[in-house]
């Protein structure tokens, strides 16, 4: 033999291979052929062994030395993003955090806590714990992805917002035993959203404009007119019904028109209920129809089954209302607006979002279309492919934050020729049943005595009209300092009050009135919504509140529950 070799074999224990394997070959030529002595093989089997140990050596520092460079630049992207990781060991409820995690929470990482799942819940703002546990809950139990907003309380008080998201991590048998994710501080980034909604909220109030100033002309020319029909001719005729139903409906019409726009101007922090997304789709077209040439037809498919979502209903009308007005404007002259509303249980494959049902929001549009490389950049802050001037910019950041916000997928799809498509996917929710209107049973007259207060002259007057028409016995005061002295020298068994007045509120009014009348049920009404204005204070099962407008059927049944 002129050449004597041997592999060098790693040992498993040193690298934490899967297996062996081959880091070289050991050979020696001797100087003479034949076969090598015992003492010669034994030689070389101490010199392979050398030389592993020594290549292995090498290789472990080399891969230190890559997991430290690769631990270095995950910690400055972490840094750089606001990102924190972590990992919950179910088996131990030992949680492990990241350094940035620690600085997102606001605790220095070089005194780390007894970290377990129920300190990071002792962290997350009291409004929304409930919510982030049953969130995890759902996770653990689905083995289905993690992703859930919240507030955060740091030690020194201050507010943040984070969004956390993770994944279950189970062993070979499909028993969780991991659970690892990241969370991000996303406080800044809400407020930025928070000002680009206001924005557009502006931006679709003057675009409304044209379109209700349009309607609340009509409403008025009918009811001041019919009104001045009947102060003049009245006397000389029967009552004109057919008048006071039109002045009837245009009014509320009207209160319609006023309470769409309450709802563009709600900046309070957003609740989530049981939204009808086609009663929205229809309520909005309406509106739409207003501000759109007429040579623009619309064209709708709707499903017929359960068309209900999840979400806030103020910031839903809102992205209809946008996303139908920019395909409708889209369209020069003559076009087609196509609106369509299905079920669907399987999402496209592109869209990663958790299974289940989804309804699917189809707006079309066959006007100028979208270029192909502004598609990839439609989602962001002020990309438009509209003039520069029309500073509409803001609208689509705004609808995929809204989109996103409620569980949902929101795309621009341009077909092949005219047009384009905005398709959006909610996970769709369970229906519940609508309020039924509470039906007006009759009263005993003179069964209670009613002190009505208002400074508007006209309402307090109506309000007094229709509750003695309705069998009660009223008196009347025009401020809170009036009612006080009226409740002095008269007794009474309910309290009918506007809140916003000079002087004394009518918030305060009723608390001035429990304070000598413990169990005096109390009707607040307003021209706000209940949402505007913090009624904690006198709100409890012996109180209701109505805004204005309402119809007398609603003023009396509502009466009638108080005092019942």
């Amino acid at each position: 033999v002129a050449c004597w070799s041997t592999p060098i074999i790693s040992r498993r224990s040193h690298l934490g291979g899967e297996s062996p394997r081959v880091l070289g070959t050991f050979a020696i030529y001797p100087s003479t052929t034949g076969m090598p002595h015992q003492s010669f093989i034994d030689l070389m089997a101490r010199a392979q062994h050398l030389a592993c140990l020594a290549l292995e050596s090498d290789l472990v520092k080399k891969t230190e030395a890559k997991l430290a460079r690769q631990s270095v630049l995950l910690t400055k992207a972490e840094t750089i993003v606001g990102l924190g990781s972590f990992e919950w060991e179910l088996s131990s409820n030992k949680l492990s955090w990241s350094d940035q995690l620690y600085k997102i929470f606001g605790y220095d990482s070089s005194k780390p806590e007894d970290l377990k799942l129920d300190f990071f819940l002792s962290r997350v703002h009291p409004d929304d714990r409930d919510e982030a546990s049953a969130a995890l809950e759902e996770a653990l139990r689905s083995r289905t992805g993690y992703r859930n907003q919240k507030r955060i309380v740091r030690p020194d008080g201050e507010v943040r917002v984070i969004e956390s998201f993770g994944e279950v991590q189970c062993d070979s048998e499909g028993r969780p035993t991991h659970f690892a994710g990241g969370c991000l501080d996303i406080t800044e980034r809400q407020e930025i959203e928070k000002r680009l909604a206001q924005s557009q909220k502006m931006e679709a109030i003057k675009r409304l404009a044209g379109g209700i100033a349009h309607d609340f002309n009509n409403l008025l020319t009918i009811i001041t007119g019919q009104a001045a029909e009947l102060l003049d001719h009245g006397s000389d005729r029967p009552p004109d019904k057919g008048a006071l139903s039109d002045i009837l409906e245009a009014g509320e019409r009207a209160a319609s028109l006023t309470s769409r726009l309450l709802d563009f101007s709600e900046t309070k922090r957003l609740k989530a209920s049981v939204v009808d997304l086609k009663a929205v789709l229809l309520n909005t077209l309406r509106l739409v129809k207003r501000s759109l040439p007429r040579t623009v037809r619309i064209e709708e498919n709707f499903a017929s089954d359960s068309t209900c979502i999840r979400a806030n209903q103020s910031q839903i009308e809102q992205l209809v209302f946008n996303l139908l007005l920019n395909a409708g404007e889209a369209m020069q002259e003559e076009g087609v607006l196509s609106v369509s509303l299905r079920t669907i249980d399987e999402l496209p494959g592109h869209i990663e979002l958790q299974p289940g049902p989804y309804l699917e929001l189809c707006i079309q549009d066959n006007g100028i279309g979208i270029e192909e490389e502004f598609l990839s950049q439609i989602f962001e802050p002020f990309s438009t492919n509209k003039e520069l001037g029309d500073g509409r910019g803001l609208g689509l950041a705004v609808a995929h934050g809204t989109v996103s916000r409620w569980g949902g997928h929101i795309e621009f799809l341009s077909p092949n020729g005219p047009g384009t498509v905005a398709r959006i996917h909610f996970p769709r929710a369970a229906a519940t049943p609508s309020d039924a209107p509470t039906p007006h049973v009759g009263m005993e007259k003179g069964n209670a005595t009613v002190l009505v207060v208002d400074d508007e002259d006209a309402v307090r007057r109506l309000v007094t009209r229709i509750l003695s028409r309705g069998g009660f016995t009223v008196l009347q005061a025009e401020n809170a300092e009036e009612a006080l002295e009226v409740s002095e020298k008269h007794d009474f068994e309910l309290l009918v009050t506007d809140i916003v007045m000079p002087g004394m509120t009518g918030d305060n009014l009723a608390k001035a009135i429990r304070a000598r009348k413990l169990e005096m049920p109390i009707l607040l009404i307003s021209g706000y919504t209940q949402e505007d204005i913090d009624l904690s204070s006198v709100m409890n099962e012996k109180t209701r509140f109505l805004s204005k407008p309402f119809t007398s059927r609603v003023l009396l049944s509502t009466v009638e529950e108080l005092l019942n």
